[in-house]
């Protein structure tokens, strides 16, 4: 005669069935890991086209960053996604101009925040979302230690009109051994909200470097940095790659909740 399955049968079925499931998680985990990486790499490398095209139209020079407003006033920081996907003018600040990337383009997948609306607001605010994305290398000073590779001369900065409001700016074309020296990179807010991405990067990155604006470098694909170079090359690196085997030597350390990030 026909009957069901046991209570053991059952309760076998199922361990089974659990083990097949723990064995296969890792498994699945690493492949959506490797496929957030390679997204992570493509959007690198538009990053890079984008850079360049905003450069040839702008004499070869791009925005890293302005401080404040037009006509004075305290104003807040733009990192360079305001003047290449949002659509903001350098020097006005005023919108509408075009988008050389796109508002997800700018970010990693394998953040926590990447699929937070960027159309919440529509231009969005200066100070705000734009600001976290892929780490643009900035020259911009520590307050320790007043700046590293001091003998790169590609970086300038210029005063609008109020000494309050002044822009940041790199000439591509002065950029020394570009195959070797990082331009953007996977980045992290070390000291502060590491969880959230952060436009800038500094090579002499102390813990006050969040006060101007400054992240870190972050490992965060594996224990890797997707890159990009100022020759528009990327690769993927390691803390000891990043260290040794390019000109921006970016030393790793760890921020206070253990995540390993590349700091100077």
């Amino acid at each position: 005669p026909l009957h069901g399955f046991t209570l053991i049968e059952l309760l076998v079925v199922i361990a089974i069935l659990s083990l097949l499931v723990s064995l296969l998680m890792p498994s699945l985990k690493r492949a959506r890991d490797l496929a957030k990486s390679v997204v992570c790499m493509s959007n690198v490398r538009q990053c890079g086209v984008g850079f360049y095209v905003y450069a040839n139209d702008f004499g070869g020079v791009v925005t890293e960053q302005t401080v404040g407003a037009p006509g004075g006033g305290s104003g807040a920081v733009a990192l360079w996604p305001y003047f290449l996907s949002a659509g903001y003018s350098t020097f006005t600040q005023a919108t509408g101009g075009p988008s050389y990337v796109g508002s997800l383009v700018i970010r990693c997948p394998a953040k926590q925040h990447y699929m937070e609306d960027y159309s919440t607001t529509s231009p969005p605010p200066i100070g705000g979302l734009p600001n976290r994305a892929y780490a643009l290398y900035t020259s911009f000073g520590s307050s320790e230690n007043g700046g590293a590779h001091s003998d790169w001369n590609f970086s300038f900065t210029t005063i609008f009109g109020p000494s309050s409001f002044y822009g940041r700016f790199q000439r591509t074309y002065m950029v020394p051994s570009p195959g070797h020296i990082v331009m953007l990179a996977d980045s992290g807010m070390a000291w502060h909200a590491p969880e959230w991405m952060l436009g800038s990067f500094s090579t002499d990155y102390t813990k006050w470097s969040h006060v101007y604006m400054q992240g870190a470098v972050e490992t965060t694909h594996t224990d890797r940095a997707n890159v990009l170079f100022y020759d528009s090359h990327a690769e993927s690196l390691t803390a000891v790659q990043l260290r040794d085997e390019t000109f921006s030597q970016i030393q790793p350390t760890y921020d206070q909740d253990g995540k390993q990030v590349i700091l100077p």
